[in-house]
């Protein structure tokens, strides 16, 4: 979630390692700005697409969510 009002925003979303293996992925199962406009055009982190685990130097695992709209939300999922 971006809670800014008015600027585009994004983070690494921290995740639990023991759960997800490496090359796992998180599945996009809604966006709020591809809702708000009714289709996927021009929209970062449309629903089904993946974004993949990745690790730091020290192992800690987290997700890329990058460019989420002003006060957009994005879901994802890390099991079917």
């Amino acid at each position: 979630m971006n809670t800014h009002g008015t600027q585009r925003r994004g983070a690494d979303v921290l995740i639990d390692a023991d759960l997800n293996a490496d090359g796992a992925r998180f599945t996009v199962v809604a966006n709020g700005a591809e809702a708000a406009q009714g289709s996927a055009a021009g929209v970062s982190h449309p629903v089904g697409s993946t974004v993949a685990v990745r690790r730091d130097s020290s192992g800690v695992g987290f997700v890329e969510v990058r460019d989420v709209p002003p006060s957009g939300v994005v879901v994802l999922v890390n099991r079917p």
